[in-house]
């Protein structure tokens, strides 16, 4: 199952267009095997 639904999601990720969802951290935590933390924003 893909992380991101579609390549236009994570393009607009990356440009600041658009936030990572919950549910796009928690499949990248158990991707790489990481704490989701290290995908939030320090305040």
């Amino acid at each position: 199952m893909p992380i991101f639904e579609e390549e236009t999601v994570l393009y607009n990720i990356f440009s600041g267009k658009q936030q990572m969802t919950v549910n796009h951290i928690e499949k990248l935590a158990k991707f790489f095997h990481i704490s989701p933390a290290v995908f939030l924003k320090d305040g």
